[in-house]
């Protein structure tokens, strides 16, 4: 269980949904499937040294071409890290087969050589490893990736992984059967995209492509294609371009190498050679030409938002140049970046959201982008402010402290990298080797990157950085592309916005002036009371220490070697927004945000992030229904400004007014831009049928923001944050104990403590209160008609109110997955009915016992009904029969080998830790394993099924499109 399973806030699930716009002006964003398009030219000669790539990575290739790398790394044990890549992606397809390069990635899923039907996900779910996060694949517009993590403890293990990858390379077996079930998952993936987002996206990618291959051969293909296609043209794109000179393996992990070497040659060297060498082709990208503006209207569009793209040729980083260049870019967007976000926050902007940055997007181009946000009805005034930025950042470029800061972060990155270089992570150099053959960037050694970066970032000046915006467009951009909402007033036609744009005059609004930040950080207040340790203690059966201070404060502290430079860092009281009331809850779930956005003591947020540049420590305050605390992390260096920062937020929170005004603004937009959007009046429907309508499980409505006032906040907060005697602190990783507890006497007494003395007074501690919400009785269903999409979806709550047990948690984490099991069988690969369902569930013994189970899909409009039959029918058959006995290995496995990993992961014993800390749960569990896997059984699944899915006590919702 995870500490954000205790926490229930269908408004910060709103409000991430504004966050989630950013993502549009990621490269990754623009594409219809996983995975960015990858080029594949090289660097050209630029006169400076090539850099070399990493001297401890085997690599060779074998005769019949097939290309591989390994490199052994023990972090974490017992792992190995797979990719199978090759260059073929939807660019290479014919114009019969748009959709078919995706379509033979999912037929690797469904039946080898070796493998029949859907045995090869069986199997890595009988050895522990899950389908999606440990076996999954993607498809671009140039390279398929199928990617693999397993055991490496086992032979037989690595020899059924090395058959497999064989299989992929050259042993498909397309049966017709499985074909044609899958035509209707490929499908459904591609009615996942059918949304406004989606259609606003079949427009942008070919505009900003436009006069190349890429332009007409989205990754996602054509629906039609897919559902008519024959298995002969299926099967002629595989044997066209599944070719041994066009695939790589790349191998990372904790296995000898010469074990690796005797399985690629066996099996990847059994592969025949093909009978003419034939290398994929790279369609060229246009770059330049005239401004061009394409605006897209939609009525379920939210927000407005608007993208301006420049193309240019992609430069491998192959050379200390190249990488010397990408350096320079980096700074320069991280300052522009940084100043769009102070103007946001010292409420002097008609921007929502805006970013800067420059990536890879298709073939061998990449694009220097800008995207904003403005607030509504604020289109032109958002164009002008960006125009303006955009023109004074190329006219005065940026200051001295600017580029030390960007320099300061980059350098602190890699040294930071390098501390923690024996325990870097195999999946990490795995993604750096698959770059390395996918667009001929060498993977450095963290030895090399970090002095590369020595030597290359102090010698960049102001000047270098301000030749680099000069580059960023031709004169103000190429392409501009903007979305909107069908009845936005404020959005021109073409022609006037291409006017704007590019003929406007702009303000001139002269050099950029940084603010003062020789302040210290923080100062322990003079008469401030000295704190003692009042008793220490050991959890048994475990490392966790534990101390009581004299304020009444927990430490609890876990030393771990697990990484050499990292230390995690959590916090928690009980209390929450239930001990806030109904007329203070509105604005105390926004407090958190508002101080974040405020800053700390003398610093305002950008200031802060001004005088933290160049270290490695982030803290981050929040608020839920039951509890109040902090996230955070620093490396070993930083640790005391890690304390220094959590003092703050107790002594010094600041709450200012121009952030308050730039948040509301920022809700209200939110809010009210909910009304367009079918996904958001779905989510409302789930809300009112499983909450009715409690303020406190209010999704974002505009009267949820009126009722929103600063002094309330501000009160709410403080009242939470009193007391840091009321808190209990928890310590995970590369900790000297006595560094530890030298800061935690310094820096967690202070002014606030509830005994208001040192002598070990007992505390107050204060407690949540239950919500007096419980899950409905019966059955509650409901439809809404609503939408243009070309899918449907549905969603279904089981819940109730139950005493869980101390291992009753883990007993129903495995049911959740053992329904994910079964529905991913039924409905997506026995029905073709759905992409995916997604499962989750909540168990939470305090404040008050109670539980949910939530399944969602979408689907063709139609089948609902037939699906929801076949999902019930599941359910039942959970309670009914008792689970088969690979169902019950699968489970087993997967519990086992994620423990085994998690045993050696801080994060992992942070998560555990807090989360039974938090419900009252013995943390000497938490290293007990055979006493759970006696209780994962199929008897004690069945119970499991009986006790948490009542069929007929459920909360049942639909969403059917209109057209």
């Amino acid at each position: 269980m995870k500490i954000d399973d205790f926490a229930r806030r269908p408004f910060f699930q709103a409000r991430a949904l504004f966050f989630s716009v950013c993502m549009l002006f990621s490269a990754a964003a623009l594409l219809s499937c996983a995975g960015a398009a990858r080029s594949t030219g090289s660097a050209p000669g630029d006169g400076t040294p090539a850099l070399a790539a990493h001297p401890e990575v085997l690599r060779g290739r074998l005769e019949n071409g097939l290309s591989w790398q390994f490199l052994q790394n023990r972090e974490p044990a017992n792992r190995l890290f797979i990719r199978l890549a090759v260059k073929a992606g939807s660019v290479h397809e014919e114009d019969d087969q748009k959709g078919v390069a995706h379509f033979v990635e999912h037929m690797a899923f469904n039946g080898t050589e070796h493998f029949k039907k859907n045995e090869l996900a069986s199997y890595f779910e009988s050895i522990g490893m899950a389908f999606g996060p440990e076996v999954n694949a993607y498809t671009s517009f140039t390279e398929t990736v199928y990617m693999l993590e397993i055991p490496a403890d086992d032979p037989e293990i690595i020899a059924n992984t090395f058959l497999v990858l064989r299989d992929w390379a050259a042993g498909l077996s397309f049966d017709p059967e499985e074909l044609d079930k899958e035509r209707g998952v490929v499908i459904e993936e591609w009615r996942l995209g059918r949304n406004a987002e989606g259609r606003a996206g079949d427009l942008r990618v070919p505009f900003i492509l436009e006069g190349s291959a890429y332009a007409e051969r989205l990754p996602i293909g054509d629906p039609e294609i897919v559902r008519a296609i024959s298995r002969e043209r299926v099967v002629d794109f595989y044997r066209a371009w599944y070719r041994p000179e066009s695939m790589n393996v790349t191998i990372t992990g904790d296995a000898d190498p010469e074990v690796v070497r005797s399985h690629i040659e066996k099996s990847l060297g059994s592969i025949p050679a093909s009978p003419e060498q034939k290398t994929p082709s790279v369609p060229p990208l246009s770059f330049g030409g005239e401004p061009e503006v394409l605006i897209f209207r939609d009525p379920e569009l939210r927000y407005a938002t608007a993208q301006i793209f420049e193309a240019f040729p992609y430069e491998p980083v192959a050379t200390e140049g190249a990488l010397r260049r990408r350096l320079v870019r980096g700074i320069a967007f991280e300052a522009f970046n940084a100043r769009l976000e102070e103007n946001r926050l010292n409420g002097v902007s008609q921007l929502l959201a805006g970013s800067a940055s420059s990536q890879r997007i298709a073939g061998p181009g990449r694009f220097t982008y800008v995207g904003f946000v403005p607030k509504p009805g604020r289109f032109r005034e958002g164009l002008a402010e960006i125009t303006a930025e955009l023109e004074r950042f190329e006219r005065y470029g940026i200051t001295a402290a600017e580029l030390s800061r960007g320099r300061d972060s980059m350098l602190n990155a890699a040294r930071q990298s390098w501390l923690d270089r024996d325990k870097a992570s195999s999946a990490m150099y795995a993604s750096q080797l698959l770059q390395e053959f996918l667009l001929e960037d060498p993977a450095l050694s963290i030895d090399e990157r970090k002095n590369l970066y020595e030597r290359i970032l102090p010698d960049i000046s102001v000047a270098e950085v301000n030749a680099s915006i000069e580059e960023w467009f031709d004169g103000r951009g190429s392409r501009l592309f903007v979305s909107a909402p069908q009845d936005s007033a404020d959005v021109p036609d073409e022609e006037e916005l291409l006017g704007l744009w590019q003929a406007a005059p702009v303000a001139d609004l002269g050099p950029w002036e940084d603010e003062n930040l020789d302040t210290p950080l923080f100062e322990v207040p003079s008469g401030s009371k000295p704190l003692s340790i009042a008793g220490e203690s050991v959890v048994p059966g475990t490392d966790i220490r534990e101390w009581r201070l004299s304020n009444g404060a927990r430490v609890l502290v876990l030393p771990t070697d697990f990484k050499d430079n990292q230390i995690l860092f959590s916090a928690w009281s009980s209390g929450g927004t239930s001990l806030v009331s109904d007329a203070d809850f509105p604005s105390a779930i926004v407090a958190g945000d508002w101080l974040e956005m405020s800053g700390l003591g003398e610093f305002s947020a950008s200031g802060l992030s001004k005088k933290l540049a160049g270290k490695s420590v982030s803290l981050s305050p929040w608020l839920d229904e039951s509890w109040e605390g902090f996230s955070g992390y620093s490396s070993v260096s930083d640790l005391e400004t890690l304390f220094e920062l959590t003092a703050l937020h107790f002594a010094s929170p600041r709450f200012s007014t121009e952030p308050w005004t730039a948040l509301t603004d920022q809700l209200s937009a939110v809010a009210s831009s909910r009304k367009n959007s079918p996904i958001e009046a779905f989510a409302d429907l789930k809300t009112r049928l499983l909450y009715g309508g409690s303020i406190r499980r209010s999704n974002l409505t505009e009267e949820l923001v009126a009722l929103m006032d600063s002094g309330r906040a501000e009160k709410a907060w403080r009242g939470r944050f009193a007391d840091p005697g009321d808190f209990t602190f928890l310590f995970v990783g590369s900790i000297d104990e006595a560094l530890l507890k030298e800061n935690v006497l310094r820096y967690f007494g202070g002014t606030n403590s509830v005994s208001g003395a040192a002598g070990g007074a007992e505390a107050k501690r204060e407690t949540a209160k239950p919500s007096g919400i419980a899950f409905p009785s019966g059955i509650r269903s409901q439809t809404l008609v609503r939408g243009r999409d070309s899918g449907s979806r549905v969603f279904l709550a089981f819940g109730g109110e139950a005493l869980p047990s101390g291992r009753d948690r883990d007993l129903f984490d495995s049911l959740v997955s053992l329904i994910d099991l079964r529905l991913r069988d039924v409905i997506r690969e026995d029905m073709s009915g759905t992409y995916g369902a997604t499962v989750g569930g909540s168990l939470v013994g305090f404040p008050e016992n109670g539980y949910e189970i939530t399944i969602e899909f979408g689907c063709e409009p139609g089948r609902e009904d037939a699906l929801t039959r076949a999902v019930l029918q599941e359910i039942r058959r959970l309670r009914d029969e008792l689970p088969g006995e690979a169902e019950v290995t699968k489970l087993r496995e997967a519990w086992r080998r994620s423990r085994e990993t998690g045993l050696r992961n801080n994060g992992w014993w942070l998560s555990e830790i807090a989360s039974r800390d938090m419900q009252g749960l013995p943390l000497s569990m938490i290293a007990e394993s055979e006493p759970f896997l006696e209780l994962l059984t199929a008897e004690g699944l069945q119970a499991q099924a009986r006790k948490y899915l009542d069929p007929d006590r459920r909360v049942e919702a639909v969403l059917k499109p209109e057209e």
